[in-house]
C-alpha cells in the first residue's frame, strides 16, 4: 500500500510529465525538487506537511501556531510555484 507522500509525489510527477514530456522521471524529479527547494521556508514546510505527512489543513495550523487562512495561502503559493515551474514550456 502506498503512502500518501507517495501517492501525492506520483501525481505531480505525472502531471508535470503531461506538460514537458520530453523531461525522463530522473530530471522530473530534480525540477521537482529544484522547484520545492525554491519555496520560502515556511510554504515549503506547509506544502511538505499537507503533502508527504498528510495533515490537515487545521492539524498543520495547530502545530505552526498560523491561521487556517495562512495554510491555504501557503498551499495556494506552493501549488501555483509548482505550475509556474514545472509546467512551462523551455
Amino acid at each position: 500500500m502506498r503512502s500518501v507522500a507517495d501517492k501525492n509525489r506520483a501525481e505531480y510527477i505525472a502531471a508535470v510529465s503531461d506538460a514537458r514530456p520530453n523531461l525522463d522521471f530522473n530530471e522530473m524529479t530534480v525540477a521537482y525538487r529544484d522547484a520545492l527547494s525554491e519555496l520560502p521556508d515556511q510554504c515549503r514546510k506547509v506544502f511538505l506537511m499537507r503533502s508527504y505527512d498528510g495533515l490537515t489543513n487545521s492539524e498543520i495550523a495547530e502545530l505552526l501556531g498560523i491561521s487556517m487562512r495562512m495554510v491555504q495561502k501557503h498551499l495556494a503559493k506552493a501549488m501555483a510555484h509548482f505550475l509556474e515551474t514545472l509546467c512551462r514550456s523551455d
